[in-house]
């Protein structure tokens, strides 16, 4: 079996592939690997060149969360997409509650107040008892929502199926998400991009957050309605925005938000695939694709997700 390995961080790759006793081609530039492969272990904007420059391929396990780079490309072919589940989840929930938790115990605050050198007691703001909704209850959503429950925050989750979820307190459609937004202390999106999510978070949404929210985008940057966003800052000075991700990447440096006292932003780090996590899941698929069993995380092309 071909196995071409098509990633920034090829040679790690390349080395656990091999410690585990499978053989690889590898690298970072498509144009670079003539012929077809069996498999393709790759991040997807590099499979989708090596698609639209003639590969052909049976099977692409993505080295990414996301797989909409690649859609293009592989929508209408004969191939099977798998995706990376199970691993991003705690690295998202750190990053959500790094920010929770600085916000409820006013670590800034205090930080200003060492440097003057001053003893100013604050009363915390507790998360226990605040409401959080969350877009999207695959993997990453159900273990923000543990990690909320065990803070004593209670969790909503926006699904198109709406059915209930693990960890979760209720799960709802996403058209009905600004009724269950309604007086929310924090929304944190983790959706796809998809033709059903862009834009998913606009002015009714929004608005109906209580009025010191706390918005976390780690999904993907195109569900962000940006003028709905710009309007919701403004409307309500003490809400904040906290954005990981963007439809234009890098942000470009005369955009709006990296001025806006609201907004705190991070450059697509909320979490990251680590090498050694995707090979253990592509490991178990080549041994399924193997002995003829289902593979794991297949997505579906049609859906995105």
């Amino acid at each position: 079996m071909r196995v071409l390995v098509l990633d920034k961080d090829f040679d790690q790759y390349r080395q656990l592939l091999a410690a585990a006793g499978v053989a690889a081609d590898a690298g970072a530039d498509p144009g670079a690997h003539a012929g077809d492969y069996d498999v393709l272990l790759a991040q997807p904007d590099l499979a989708a060149r090596y698609l639209e420059q003639g590969g052909e391929v049976a099977w692409i396990q993505s080295t990414w969360a996301g797989i909409d780079r690649l859609l293009p490309a592989a929508l209408g072919r004969d191939l099977v997409v798998t995706a990376v589940k199970g691993i991003f989840g705690p690295q998202m929930a750190e990053y959500v509650f790094a920010f929770l938790l600085g916000q409820s115990r006013s670590l800034a605050f205090y930080r200003a107040e060492q440097d003057a050198l001053r003893w100013t007691p604050q009363v915390p703001r507790s998360l226990a008892g605040q409401s959080m909704v969350i877009l999207g209850t695959g993997t990453i959503g159900n273990h923000i929502a543990g990690v909320a429950r065990a803070f004593g925050m209670r969790s909503c989750g926006i699904s198109r199926s709406a059915r209930p979820a693990a960890n979760f307190d209720r799960v709802c459609a996403l058209d009905e998400a600004p009724d269950a937004a309604r007086g929310a202390r924090v929304l944190v999106n983790t959706l796809p991009a998809t033709a059903h999510t862009r834009g998913a978070l606009n002015a009714a949404l929004l608005h109906a957050l209580d009025p010191a929210a706390t918005l976390f985008n780690v999904g993907r940057g195109e569900a962000v309605d940006e003028a709905s966003l710009r309007g919701w800052l403004e409307a309500r000075p003490q809400s904040m925005a906290v954005l990981d991700v963007f439809a234009r990447e890098p942000l470009p440096a005369d955009h709006w938000l990296w001025r806006h006292p609201q907004v705190r932003i991070t450059p697509h780090v909320a979490a990251l695939s680590v090498p050694a996590d995707v090979v253990a899941i592509f490991l178990d698929n080549l041994q399924r694709r193997q002995r003829g069993q289902p593979l794991r995380y297949v997505i579906d092309l049609a859906r995105g997700y």
